[in-house]
């Protein structure tokens, strides 16, 4: 039984990863690579400065010196960014809020990005908010969903956690916890280890209906 919601936050909770990409693309182009989106996408989760580290390590491009400054960077792009809901979203919370279900964010992101979009878009939409600064090790380890799960006070078993990015599953499994992954960067054959795929909210909310 379904005791408690997790969610992922950019790419789920909100409309964030193509800037995101662009953002990331503005930065690495000024140290000669050209990144590409799926190249991008599939290291969703894992923080900042996690996903620079994984870029530079599978490109070869020796950066591991330009690590704190590309952090920087890639953070200051961000700010920038706007904030946009996927259509369909806010019915889903609606739905959860019914069933007086506790909901959380698991996130790779800062704290300060994180709470402050929250803070301005979000008032008391969340039960719980886990960034990167929490926990000792970030998406694909099970430490952010199990923190997580510690603060809606539900056994992870209990939590259905709301994913758009491999590295996201894979922790959420690890945690214990049953994944339902939609489709908003990557193809479900990118996401098949979840339990359950929808291609959008629309459809996220015909499964909750189900799944509740």
């Amino acid at each position: 039984m379904i005791k408690g919601v997790l969610f992922d936050f950019d790419g789920v909770v909100v409309d964030s990863m193509q800037q995101h990409f662009q953002g990331w693309k503005t930065v690495l182009a000024g140290y000669g690579h050209d990144l590409q989106a799926g190249d991008f996408f599939i290291y969703e989760g894992a923080g900042v400065p996690n996903i620079a580290r994984y870029i530079s390590r599978k490109f070869d491009l020796g950066l591991e010196d330009h690590l704190p400054e590309i952090t920087e960077k890639v953070r200051s792009q961000y700010r920038h960014n706007k904030v946009l809901f996927f259509d369909g979203f806010w019915q889903v919370i609606t739905l959860l809020k019914q069933k007086q279900l506790p909901l959380g964010v698991v996130t790779g992101g800062s704290s300060r990005r994180v709470l402050a979009t929250i803070a301005g878009h979000m008032e008391g939409v969340f039960d719980a908010v886990v960034t990167l600064e929490d926990v000792r090790h970030s998406k694909p380890h099970p430490d952010p969903y199990l923190r997580g799960a510690r603060k809606l006070a539900r056994d992870p078993r209990e939590c259905l956690v709301i994913e758009n990015a491999p590295l996201g599953i894979t922790a959420a499994r690890a945690a214990g916890c049953r994944v339902l992954a939609v489709q908003t960067t990557l193809p479900a054959e990118a996401l098949k280890e979840a339990d359950h795929i929808v291609r959008d909210f629309r459809e996220m909310r015909r499964v909750l209906k189900e799944l509740l």
